[in-house]
Parts: structure tokens; C-alpha cells; sequence
């Protein structure tokens, strides 16, 4: 089924169960699916079936195909969120389409985490844990001094087909062989930290080549998944620091197609960039670009504007443009559920330094527009003089259908997380909200959803927040992290960083469960320390989801390598 030629895996799509649905050909050929690698979750498997990319000999960019998901008692939905088997039941571990009832599956026996050290011995590193244990598996050293290797790093699927999914590393500093900078990035081996192919980037100038990366479909037809990369800085052809987003070709790096900021000098377009969900109907990802300095040529300076791209060929398929200079219109993206019933997501995005008539200043604001054609959904503005609503935007939970945005003060220290709900009928309302326990903390900063024990279809994840500038007990800005209940807002448990100037917590995500608890674990870092008054090497952690005990501690190897600024899990 589906047009365009088969891609070589659809042979082995005969195990395949469930409709030929055209959102099920991504690679045209009968129920083919996709597992995201950035949260794990199936896309384009319908109800009572799962999507399983072992049953793909050479699965690319982790795409396999539905089959029907069963747990100890009955039929569960793994369709998009893993959450709808019965208490008892964990996401089942099928090998054959028809084998009736299927064992619980097993806790993840190991995964594997990238943690990147930007200023390891002025060159930067980036290392590969075992997420079981945080033994080294391998490590990776930069070229140059002063490159900053490991300033990010983005996962963007099995590349190489050696059932392990790959990874985007940048050198935003990195110049080239006449002193001039560029940045540059590196495509490594999940598997071993073998160099793929590498890149320098096109802006001189840059520092932010490859600071955001997205994995997409094929696009080019060469059946290897290809990739997003923006450099939002740096002389491109319109001036200084306009900006580009390209689209590279996953085989060799080379460019398929770009596109370049239309407005005028320091707009940085690609700050912000999100791969998104088909919206065109042709089978490939699109892309959803924020630029919050966007500046009109006409007038206006600094109104923000955020763009959708075709993933095919990068032709802007709408865009909207703020009205109010320096308020960081287009920022922090997000892709909900559809919220119009055109069956196509929505999108989100902030405003976190919208100002309205005096005393309304910098309250912030948040944007829902539809994702097919921009028009407008929904509008909620702060409720007090620089509350900065919308400093923060989560994830979109998947049970009660809604997001969750927070709001951080630099002028009263105020700051609380809000959960609000995209439902129809119930756009915008509050569904709760919960205020920082001491001013200026950062209460809020990160918001990250983590699964919960016995979790049914229609729950909602527990909520992983941040407070990286808590004062506790160890001293100022030790930091603080809660994990609250989803449905809520009440704490579960609480974990205070162990010294003064840890920032606990100012980088955290959510992993697969490793202690058989059906829980997430949580990985957190002490990185983005203040160097000029802490003397403690950083370090990263691997909580219990269940109740933040450390299983294990990885301290950096030098001082101020900035060991955890960036972390990431692979499959």
C-alpha cells in the first residue's frame, strides 16, 4: 500500500496486524510505526496495538510495525503513552502477532546515557553510561581547545542500522583551518562513539551551529532517516546573526534543503525549533520554528514570529508574527493533541515577556494555534506585574488532556507551575496549580512528565519539577527537585541538592524503568554550578523514580568541566 516505492523493510511488515491507515505509512507500505527516541512514545498504531521496531531487521529511526498489545488480563492501548494496561500489567514484550496472553514484561535490563562535559580540559567530552550501573561504555574527546565539544547533543535515531540509536554532537566554537570560527557538528555511533560523518557549519562567526537538532523521516530516498539542525547565529546572506535552519542528509551530512531568516540583522532564526507530527499529508515530519527577536523589515523590532516548515522541502507553510516589541513571542514550543478536531496536533508557544497597559508589565503569555493552519485557538495572559508567564513550558500530558507552563519572576521571586487543559469544552481552564515554597528559586524552570505505578488510560503522568536555586539545608542555591501527582499537584517525594552552589536539579530527564517498579528513574545533574564560588566537581544521578534514592552517583573528572551540562538516553 501507499505510493512512492517501498522501503526495503516493508518485507518484513507481513507480521503486521491492524489497518492500512494512510497515518500508519510513514515509509508507504502497511502499518509501518514509529517510536520516538526523545520520550519513548508509539505514533501511528491504532487502538489495542503497539508499535514494535524489533520485528524490523534493521529497524531505521526505530520504525516498526503495530501489533496487538496484551497484558496478564486483557487487551491494553499502547498506542501513544504506554499508560492504558490494567495496574497489574507493564508495556507487554510480544514476539508473535496471534500469541494470545503474554508474559509482564521485564524491567529495561540497561540503557544507555550520553553526558556531555563542554569545558573538559578547554576541548570538551562527551561520555556514554550504562544506565544501569553508570559504568563507562565509551567516551568521546573534541579536536580543539576552546571548541566547547558536548555543548549539545541531540539523539536522532538508529542511523547506521546497528539497532542503536545515534546522536548529533556540537562544537559551536570550532574553527576552521584559517582561524576562522564556524562551529561544527558530529554525527557518533550510539554504539560505540565512532564518527559518522562530521560538518562545519556555514555561518561565519557562529556559536550556535547544532544547538538544536530534530530527527526526521527519509526525505532524500535513500531510505536512512534525515535531520534538523539549526545555526540561529553567525553572517549568513541577509546579515549578522540572521539565522538558518537546514535540513541534512542522515547518510553524509550534506544539505537537502535550508531556509534562512526573512527578517533583518540579530533575528537568530532557529533559535527555536520542534519536529513536529505530519500536518501536509505527505507522509514526513514537519518543522515549527520560533523566532522571538524577529524584527519586521517594515517596523517593529524584536516582535517574534514563529514559522511551520515543510519537512519535505522547507517551504513556510504559515507563520504568525507578534505585536509587541521585546516580549519573546515564539519561544519555548510545544506540540499538544488536537485541540480544533481536524484530527491534525496543535501547537503552543510562549510569550514570557508580553506586556499589556501599565501595571500589566512582562505578566508573559502562551499561544495555542492550530498546527494546520496557524489559526488562532487560545490565549491566557499573567496575572500580575512580571510574573513572566510562560518562562517555561512542559510536556503535553497524555491522560486529562493538557500542558503544563510556569511562570519565574526575576523582580519578586514569585514562581508556581500550572497545569492547564487542552480538552474541548475546557480550553485554558486551570486544572491545578502549585506555588514555590521560598522566593527566587527557580521553581519551575524544568517541568518533565514521568510514569506512574498502575497508570490506566485517562491518568495522568506524575510531574517532575525543578528549583535549582533553593536554599536548603546544605546552603545557598543547593537546590531542590519534586516529583508531584498528575492529577493533583500533591508532593510525593522531595530531594534537596547535598552543597551550596550544587543547582541541583538544573538539568533532569526522565528514563526507562531499571528496578522493575514500573516507575521511570530520573537522571539529574549538578552542572550549571556558579564556578566563581563552588569548588565541587559536578556530577550527575540516577534517582528512583519511585522515591529519589540514589542508585548511582558519576562525578566529573576535573573541576569545572561542566560534567552533565547536557544529557540524553539512547534505546
Amino acid at each position: 500500500a501507499g505510493g512512492g516505492g517501498l522501503h526495503p523493510n516493508c518485507a518484513q511488515t507481513n507480521a503486521c496486524i491492524g489497518p492500512d491507515s494512510p497515518n500508519g505509512n510513514e515509509y508507504g507500505c502497511q502499518c509501518t510505526c514509529y517510536v520516538d527516541p526523545s520520550d519513548w512514545s508509539d505514533h501511528n498504531c491504532p487502538y489495542g496495538f503497539y508499535c514494535n521496531p524489533d520485528i524490523l531487521p534493521n529497524p531505521l529511526l526505530n520504525f516498526g510495525v503495530c501489533q496487538p498489545a496484551f497484558c496478564g488480563n486483557g487487551i491494553c492501548d499502547n498506542s501513544e503513552n504506554f499508560s492504558t494496561c490494567p495496574s497489574e500489567c507493564e508495556r507487554p514484550v510480544l514476539t508473535q502477532a496471534d500469541s494470545g496472553t503474554q508474559p509482564i514484561a521485564p524491567p529495561q535490563s540497561d540503557f544507555v546515557t550520553v553526558i556531555s562535559a563542554p569545558e573538559f580540559q578547554g576541548v570538551g567530552k562527551v561520555y556514554a553510561l550504562s544506565g544501569k550501573t553508570g559504568a563507562e561504555k565509551w567516551s568521546k574527546l573534541g579536536e580543539n581547545s576552546g571548541d566547547r565539544f558536548g555543548l549539545h547533543i541531540g539523539v536522532v535515531g538508529d542511523i547506521d542500522g546497528d539497532g542503536t540509536n545515534d546522536i548529533v554532537v556540537n562544537a559551536p566554537y570550532k574553527k576552521n583551518g584559517y582561524g576562522s570560527q564556524y562551529g561544527k557538528i558530529y554525527l557518533l555511533s550510539g554504539h560505540d562513539g565512532t564518527e559518522l560523518w562530521s560538518r562545519m557549519g556555514e555561518h561565519l562567526y557562529s556559536d550556535t551551529f547544532g544547538n538544536e537538532v530534530g530527527p526526521i523521516n527519509d526525505v532524500d530516498g535513500d531510505t536512512i532517516p534525515d535531520i534538523v539542525v539549526s545555526d540561529s547565529s553567525g553572517y549568513g546572506s541577509i546579515g549578522a546573526d540572521t539565522g538558518e535552519v537546514y535540513l541534512l542528509s542522515g547518510k553524509d551530512g550534506s544539505i537537502i534543503w535550508s531556509r534562512e531568516g526573512e527578517g533583518t540583522n540579530y533575528d537568530y532564526f532557529g533559535e527555536e525549533v520542534l519536529v513536529v507530527n505530519d500536518v501536509t499529508g505527505d507522509q514526513i515530519r514537519d518543522v515549527l520554528v520560533g523566532v522571538p527577536s524577529y524584527t519586521n523589515p517594515f517596523g517593529g523590532s524584536n516582535l517574534g514570529k514563529v514559522y511551520l516548515l515543510s519537512g519535505e522541502d522547507g517551504v513556510i507553510l504559515w507563520s504568525r508574527e507578534g505585536f509587541v516589541q521585546g516580549s519573546d513571542f515564539g519561544g519555548n514550543l510545544l506540540q499538544l493533541e488536537d485541540v480544533d478536531g481536524d484530527d491534525i496536533k496543535d501547537v503552543l508557544f510562549s510569550e514570557k515577556s508580553f506586556s499589556d497597559l501599565y501595571p500589566e508589565i512582562e505578566v508573559g503569555a502562551i499561544h495555542a494555534f492550530s498546527g494546520a493552519t496557524g489559526g488562532f485557538l487560545y490565549y491566557k495572559k499573567g496575572e500580575y506585574y512580571s510574573e513572566s508567564l510562560g518562562f517555561s513550558i512542559g510536556e503535553a500530558a497524555a491522560g486529562i488532556e493538557g500542558f503544563f507552563v510556569s511562570s519565574i519572576s526575576d523582580y519578586h521571586g514569585k514562581e508556581k507551575i500550572q497545569f492547564i487543559s487542552t480538552e474541548t469544552g475546557y480550553l485554558g481552564n486551570v486544572i491545578w496549580s502549585k506555588q514555590n515554597e521560598s522566593l527566587f528559586d527557580f521553581f519551575g524552570e524544568r517541568v518533565l512528565l514521568v510514569k506512574n505505578i498502575g497508570m490506566k488510560q485517562g491518568d495522568v503522568e506524575d510531574v517532575l519539577v525543578n528549583a535549582s536555586q533553593f536554599d536548603g539545608a546544605a546552603g545557598v542555591d543547593a537546590g531542590k527537585i519534586y516529583l508531584l501527582n498528575g492529577e493533583n499537584g500533591n508532593e510525593i517525594w522531595t530531594k534537596e541538592g547535598v552543597a551550596a552552589d550544587d543547582f541541583f536539579g538544573k538539568i533532569l530527564i526522565s528514563t526507562p524503568d531499571i528496578t522493575g517498579d514500573d516507575l521511570d528513574e530520573i537522571l539529574v545533574s549538578t552542572a550549571s554550578y556558579d564556578s566563581t564560588t563552588s569548588t565541587r566537581t559536578s556530577r550527575v544521578y540516577l534517582l528512583s523514580g519511585k522515591d529519589g534514592s540514589i542508585l548511582w552517583e558519576k562525578v566529573g573528572e576535573n573541576f569545572n568541566d561542566r560534567f552533565g551540562e547536557q544529557i540524553t538516553v539512547l534505546k
